[in-house]
């Protein structure tokens, strides 16, 4: 049966209590991922080596940021602004990987990454894999994730929800799970309202999802 939780804290305890050991998290690659659900995670186990986190996914887009304050701050300020809004919730584990500052212990694969963005980084380097899309969903079937996330929409008053972003990757994974035989993951949605609803085979029941949380704003 579908639970349902509105606290991101709760629905890490919630993971916790079903996955023991090391943490293995399959995410969509770009807008398909739940920032603040992968965020929550992240911190409660960036300081915790007894909860090794891997992570499969491609694509962690963070808002740019100027450098100092001259005609490229001038002409990006706005543009973040009016684009991302003034509190879209940053990737913190992105965040750490552009300074090299992951702990020993969170592992982030991708597959695809901004070209020339993290050339800087040396764990964004030696954790890329490079994959053909057709490809990524056996990958990471591959990676046995005991929990697979996905940002959602939904619309008001209807029990169906839309993957929206990247789908196909969602589904080929399972698909590509139950065909080595292996035990289907934890799916975790992630609500935003603000997302674009996408029929056809992106939608799914609620009862797809083992965890529908519906956190607060900001989106």
């Amino acid at each position: 049966m579908t639970e349902h939780l509105t606290d991101l804290d709760a629905a890490v305890d919630w993971l916790f209590a079903r996955v023991e050991g090391p943490l293995r998290v399959g995410a969509p690659l770009a807008l398909g991922k739940p920032h603040r659900l992968l965020n929550a995670l992240y911190s409660r186990v960036e300081g915790d080596p007894s909860r090794p986190l891997q992570l499969y996914t491609a694509l962690s887009l963070n808002p740019p940021q100027a450098r100092g304050d001259g005609l490229e701050a001038r002409f990006m300020a706005p543009f973040v602004q009016r684009h991302f809004g003034e509190d879209f919730p940053r990737l913190a584990y992105a965040d750490a990987i552009a300074r090299d500052a992951l702990p020993p212990h969170v592992e982030v694969e991708e597959f695809y990454m901004q070209s020339g963005a993290l050339l800087g980084s040396r764990q964004a380097q030696s954790s890329y894999t490079s994959l053909n899309y057709t490809h990524a969903a056996d990958a990471v079937a591959q990676r046995a994730p005991q929990v697979i996330v996905q940002k959602v929409a939904m619309r008001p008053d209807d029990r169906r929800l839309s993957l929206s972003c990247n789908n196909d990757i969602t589904q080929d994974t399972l698909d590509a799970m139950a065909a080595r035989g292996l035990p289907r993951p934890l799916l975790v949605a992630e609500i935003d309202p603000q997302l674009p609803y996408l029929g056809g085979t992106a939608t799914v029941d609620v009862s797809f999802f083992d965890l529908v949380i519906t956190p607060p704003p900001p989106y």
